[in-house]
């Protein structure tokens, strides 16, 4: 029994220094995320080093993957191998097919990255204790010594587990040119809104950036928010969590079938049989999408985040709608927005993902809003402010159909400007 006991002891003390299992995520959460090329690699460069990889055949995919300026494939991985790579590892390409199986999302690469890192640190900490027993065999050295020696080989392991928040300018510099060139290209390595012409000003959106879409009520910000987190999950397969304070959640499901299907909600009629085939059809494929829902009342930010990082897979996009509803604290209605519009993007930074965040206009802005109508709340935190307006206020709400300006009124990472969608109310669409 105490043999058993050992033996499982020393297996789990093998597993926590020598995690293949995460090392082969991280190349197959590199494989697999090719849409969000360099992002994920630069995320993933941030944490480990090709030297930290415990299997050799793993650190080779990763240096090979790490120096390239292209998006590679297992076969393009395969091709960079030297021949003496490939007399040293001749079942390359079916291990990297292999890997790339194994992954069941790529949006673990920092998880991954992060068990990889730890792995080696424990590994180096077992390094520095068999040295500090050699150093001290015979007793002979001044304590004093010894222990400053090895306070000083520790705080090396602490330096080196942190996430790489302060990094060398020029290490900082190739990631941007990585992502320009990547522009300058055609490509976006940001998830995007999905409408194009919006898509053009706003330049995809960054992780790390707050996000608030504002209008006046009833002008369509729900609508075009949930159709943006659609967009991001079913076109992109980024897992997305949407957080609801004023509608249920089965009402934004029914109003996500109604836009998918743009089939319009009968009321004292029924649908012709072809229509139930259609939205029974349509409902079965949501099934696959990674977007969630959550309908809580009265959330602080620190629920959004708890909520957050408890995700099997963690969210690339987060929603609040919206953030007058939030429960924040401060004197007066201003402070607390002010606040928690800061919580939201210091959390944006910590999960590095994009957030967006709902807010309404107050009525001073009702004909003309700009940045000082955001209610009870400053843009000063935000990275991009959007707001809707109706082109035509002649138009009511009973309108099937109406013209909205989407103004761009800050970008810290663009231009500004504006687009013009039309939401159809019925469908609960835009277009």
């Amino acid at each position: 029994m105490e043999k058993k006991k050992y033996d499982e002891h020393q297996q789990k003390i093998t597993e926590s220094r020598f995690n293949e299992d995460a090392e082969e995520g991280v190349i197959g959460s590199l494989l697999s995320d090719r849409c969000n090329w360099p992002d994920a690699l630069i995320k993933a460069r941030n944490i480990v080093e090709p030297r930290m990889f415990s299997k050799d055949r793993n650190r080779r995919f990763f240096e090979i993957i790490c120096s390239s300026d292209d998006c590679l494939d297992e076969i393009g991985i395969e091709l960079e191998l030297t021949p003496e790579d490939r007399e040293l590892h001749p079942d390359a390409l079916a291990a990297l097919m292999g890997i790339t199986d194994r992954v069941e999302t790529p949006n673990h690469v920092v998880k991954f990255a992060e068990q990889v890192r730890d792995a080696f640190n424990r590994r180096d900490f077992d390094r520095f204790n068999r040295e500090f027993d050699d150093k001290d065999a015979t007793g002979e050295i001044p304590i004093n010594e010894l222990l400053a020696d090895h306070a000083e080989k520790i705080a090396s392991i602490i330096r080196k587990t942190g996430n790489r928040s302060v990094r060398h300018i020029g290490e900082i510099v190739e990631d941007a040119l990585h992502h320009q060139l990547s522009m300058q290209n055609g490509e976006n390595a940001y998830p995007a809104m999905g409408f194009p012409e919006l898509d053009e000003i706003v330049t995809g959106m960054r992780p790390g950036e707050l996000i608030i879409i504002a209008a006046r009520p009833s002008v369509g910000k729900t609508a075009l928010a949930l159709q943006i987190a659609m967009n991001v999950a079913r076109d992109e397969g980024i897992p997305v969590m949407f957080f609801s304070m004023e509608m249920m959640a089965r009402e934004l499901g029914s109003r996500v079938l109604i836009s998918e299907t743009q089939i319009p909600v009968r009321y004292g009629e029924s649908y012709s049989t072809e229509e139930k085939a259609n939205l029974d059809a349509s409902a079965k494929k949501f099934v696959e999408i990674p977007l969630t829902i959550d309908d809580s009342s009265k959330l602080t930010v620190n629920d959004i985040r708890m909520k957050a990082k408890l995700r099997t897979d963690p969210p690339g996009l987060i929603v609040v709608d919206y953030v007058q509803l939030l429960k924040g604290r401060g004197v007066s209605k201003f402070e607390q927005q002010e606040h928690l519009l800061l919580e939201l993007k210091n959390l944006a930074q910590e999960l590095m993902i994009p957030l967006i965040c709902l807010s309404q206009i107050n009525r001073e802005g009702a004909s003309d809003p700009g940045l000082q109508n955001l209610k009870y709340a400053g843009e000063q935190d935000a990275d991009v402010v959007i707001i809707l307006q109706r082109r035509n206020e002649k138009e009511q709400e009973s309108s099937p159909t109406e013209e909205i300006a989407v103004k761009v009124l800050k970008n810290r990472n663009g231009t500004k400007g504006a687009v013009c969608l039309v939401f159809e109310r019925g469908k609960m669409r835009f277009r």
